[in-house]
């Protein structure tokens, strides 16, 4: 047997890969689009060139999910703007999605943590999703708050009444 020299490997150039925070930046602009389109499926895959397939996959679930079954009833609102007041003072905030039909009000916030669980989101951003239902629920007759989990692929309900 000879001995063969050893592989040279170049180092792993990671210069062009997205940041985490970058990441969810991008998705949220996507959705931000995407929930006033005709086709956003399409526009998805058109627009994440630059994102994983589990990302896009995320994405696109969100269309494809039971949330979503009655979609055209629905006006939609992407990054629309609240503002709160608690004992700390006034706070804006845009919510990702607010869906309105009749007197049926849902706000859908997007997250792309990496969690195994949706239990792990609650404990994470339940009192901003609670901010936000505190400040539209004089305005809205029934109001459901979400979270949905671009990883977990899954809609978290934060409160319903």
């Amino acid at each position: 047997m000879t001995k063969q020299d050893p592989i040279q490997l170049s180092p792993l150039d990671i210069s062009n890969r997205l940041k985490p925070i970058e990441v969810g930046s991008l998705i949220h602009s996507i959705l931000e689009q995407c929930v006033l389109s005709n086709n956003p499926i399409q526009d998805i895959q058109t627009m994440s060139l630059d994102l994983s397939t589990a990302q896009k996959d995320g994405m696109i679930s969100f269309f494809t999910h039971p949330l979503t079954q009655h979609w055209s009833e629905y006006q939609k609102h992407s990054e629309f703007p609240i503002i709160t007041k608690n004992e700390t003072g006034y706070h804006q905030y845009y919510l990702d999605l607010l869906m309105k039909k009749d007197d049926e009000w849902i706000i859908v916030d997007f997250k792309t943590d990496k969690v195994t669980n949706a239990e792990q989101l609650k404990e994470r951003y339940s009192l901003q999703l609670l901010a936000y239902d505190q400040a539209l629920r004089s305005y809205a007759p029934a109001l459901k708050t979400y979270i949905y989990s671009i990883v977990l692929q899954e809609a978290v309900l934060i409160k319903e009444y």
